[in-house]
């Protein structure tokens, strides 16, 4: 089901759980609603245009959904929400994790050749879930693939969720 919240610092405009923006503004024709088209900077971030006293603003659309879905405690440092597909235009709240702008910058570029650095099956020690390798482990819970394998390499956690993974035997 699609959940929409008004947009901060912008009340004519909503946004959904889905990664779509609105304008809710009635127009003569009586026609509100109208959904948005998207574009991407040059870093691929989708983004939209909002007009606000007869100027357009740009705003990163997975800012936007972050902002209004993603309640979790989190350090001030974690400004910047991570696409856990690596798809910037796949904005749904279920993709979306809050990081730091560092780490999210870090988190895209290994997409850019990505591979596990373990191919056999891991485990998350806590939790018990199996994932087949490193980067699906990585791209489940937010993390770099090389820091799962540093992390269990040393034996010890991923930064930033704390979380232990082990080889299966």
């Amino acid at each position: 089901m699609e959940d929409w919240r008004v947009v901060q610092g912008f009340e004519c405009y909503s946004v959904s759980t889905l990664g779509r923006v609105r304008s809710d503004i009635a127009y003569k024709n009586g026609n509100a609603g109208l959904i948005l088209s998207q574009s991407t900077n040059q870093r691929g971030v989708a983004y939209v245009g909002l007009m606000k006293n007869g100027v357009q603003h740009k705003r990163s659309v997975a800012l936007m959904v972050a902002h209004a879905f993603i309640y979790t405690a989190r350090p001030l440092t974690f400004t910047t929400p991570i696409n856990l597909d690596g798809d910037r235009m796949n904005n749904r709240v279920e993709n979306l994790l809050w990081r730091p702008t560092w780490f999210a910058r870090k988190y895209f570029r290994q997409f850019l050749h990505p591979r596990a650095r373990i191919t056999r099956p891991i485990v998350e020690v806590k939790s018990k879930e199996v994932f087949e390798d490193s980067w699906t482990a990585a791209i489940t819970h937010g993390l770099l693939d090389q820091e799962i394998f540093e992390a269990i390499k040393d034996k010890t956690y991923v930064w930033p969720t704390y979380q232990r993974f082990e080889v299966l035997r």
